[in-house]
């Protein structure tokens, strides 16, 4: 089960594609169509509005519990990040094509194995479609499945241009130890840390 999503800038700039595998079935809910509005109420109660009977009877028929739901709407999510929520039950009305559901705020480190993030180009005036380079992918530590990434010994020869990109950020913007670790101080928790964004088009360094 995958969950994807994209980000992207204007015309003509970096796009990103984001692959979580997810630990259980989800729904995007801004990839339908018949989807006509989706209103959050205070921290539990998500309201979905169908466009048609067919749709109804679909979303009707979606697991009572363990499903989980990602928004893209003022109501349920802030606007630089989409929300990720647990359903725990739900209502249907048929007469108004309205499904009331029970949810809780959830983090994909809860509900997603592994994630990969892969860039890519576009213009919104081309018919064509947009290519993704893999760029990075990741374990993510979850509280349900413990990770079971291993680690493999890879040559800087092996590596794609793209991956090359990375190691040269990397390089460039972290101090090492004697063993190849990266030294860093770690802050309070209480700190609050910025770091430089990565750029996949910079020329490597």
């Amino acid at each position: 089960m995958y969950a994807t999503l994209y980000y992207a800038q204007p015309s003509g700039s970096t796009i990103v594609q984001v692959v979580y595998t997810m630990l259980y079935p989800q729904v995007t809910l801004e990839n339908s169509q018949d989807i006509d509005t989706v209103v959050c109420s205070g921290d539990d109660i998500m309201t979905i509005v169908l466009s048609t009977k067919v749709a109804y009877n679909i979303v009707s028929q979606w697991p009572q519990s363990n499903l989980i739901l990602i928004t893209n709407t003022a109501s349920c999510n802030s606007a630089s990040q989409r929300g990720v929520y647990m359903v725990s039950s739900y209502t249907a009305d048929e007469s108004s094509l309205t499904v009331t559901l029970q949810i809780s705020a959830t983090t994909w480190a809860d509900v997603s194995e592994t994630m990969q993030i892969s860039y890519g180009t576009g213009s919104t005036n081309s018919g064509s479609s947009v290519s993704y380079t893999p760029s990075c992918s990741a374990p993510i530590a979850t509280s349900t499945s413990p990770s079971s990434a291993t680690s493999t010994d890879v040559s800087y020869t092996d590596l794609t241009p793209e991956e090359k990109k990375i190691v040269a950020y990397l390089t460039a913007n972290n101090t090492y130890d004697d063993n190849g670790n990266i030294a860093v101080t770690m802050p309070a928790s209480t700190t609050s840390v910025t770091a430089p964004s990565y750029d996949p088009n910079a020329a490597s360094t």
